[in-house]
């Protein structure tokens, strides 16, 4: 409900796009991947803001660009 704001035809939709992605994987179970991908792929959903220390979990670490050895 909170990626559609309630609306029943968006609901439809993400439901419709969890169950094909979770069908594709070959699993009995939708999981919050599959809700989070069918959200990604469908216009009009209300995606949620990242907090800053969430955006900063994924970079921690990890250089930003890839550096080559010139010899």
């Amino acid at each position: 409900a909170r990626y559609s704001r309630g609306v029943p035809r968006l609901l439809n939709v993400l439901a419709h796009k969890c169950l094909l992605l979770a069908f594709g994987e070959n699993v009995r179970r939708v999981q919050v991947h599959h809700v989070e991908l069918a959200a990604a792929d469908t216009p009009g959903v209300a995606m949620p803001r990242k907090r800053w220390w969430q955006r900063l979990r994924w970079g921690a670490g990890t250089p930003s660009h890839k550096t080559e050895e010139i010899s």
